[in-house]
């Protein structure tokens, strides 16, 4: 129904954004690549579900998710740093997750933020050292941000969605010196402030549009 950049999406996508149904990595991707598409920043880097899901069952060699983190994907030039994970440990199913969450790193404060879930944190673990100065973060930090709780079990993709959007937003707002909050803060009450249960009765109506509108 729409090629957007390098997304495709199909009749089965507008079938889930219609029912109660879990988020599929295609969505997300395509939420995200919108979104870098719509406030274009070479600081700020959404990463699609599918690298993320890649990083974190690499079995392959340290110097090959280095080569991927560093040489592919750049990150040590990137200011701020969004991955989608979700908890799928079928590697034979691509849809065998029944969670998503987001990990944040902001190079400013050389942390790593996560949005919900343990499994966020055992990302946090898989990519911590090749981040921070000289590609290795030294004191490494973790802490976790403002997550607005779905009331279902369905609808984490689009709180995923919300708070990398409202986080994006964030840090191009300080790039154009039209701050939100305090810097100090990070992005945190900004989440709280724009990012509600809302999400569960909107977001899947504005996805469907804006497929519609392109």
């Amino acid at each position: 129904v729409l090629k957007y950049l390098h997304v495709t999406l199909r009749e089965s996508e507008l079938d889930i954004l219609k029912g109660p149904r879990y988020l599929n990595d295609n969505i997300i991707d395509f939420c995200f690549t919108y979104l870098s598409s719509c406030w274009q920043s070479d600081d700020i880097l959404l990463i699609s579900p599918s690298i993320s899901f890649w990083i974190a069952h690499c079995q392959e060699s340290t110097d090959s998710l280095k080569g991927v983190l560093q040489s592919d994907l750049n990150v040590r030039d990137k200011q701020q740093i969004v991955f989608s994970v979700n908890d799928n440990g079928d590697l034979s199913r691509t849809d065998g997750d029944t969670h998503w969450s987001l990990i944040v790193y902001y190079k400013k404060t050389n942390m790593f933020v996560h949005h919900d879930s343990e499994y966020a944190i055992k990302f946090y673990h898989k990519i911590k050292g090749f981040f921070g100065s000289g590609g290795f973060l030294m004191g490494k930090i973790l802490k976790r941000g403002p997550t607005p709780q779905q009331s279902n079990h369905y609808d984490c993709g689009l709180y995923v969605i919300a708070i990398a959007r409202v986080i994006y937003q964030w840090y191009m707002g300080l790039s154009t010196s039209t701050c939100y909050y305090d810097n100090d803060d990070l992005w945190f009450s900004y989440v709280e402030d724009n990012v509600s249960d809302s999400v569960e009765f909107s977001m899947r109506t504005e996805i469907l549009n804006l497929i519609q509108e392109l």
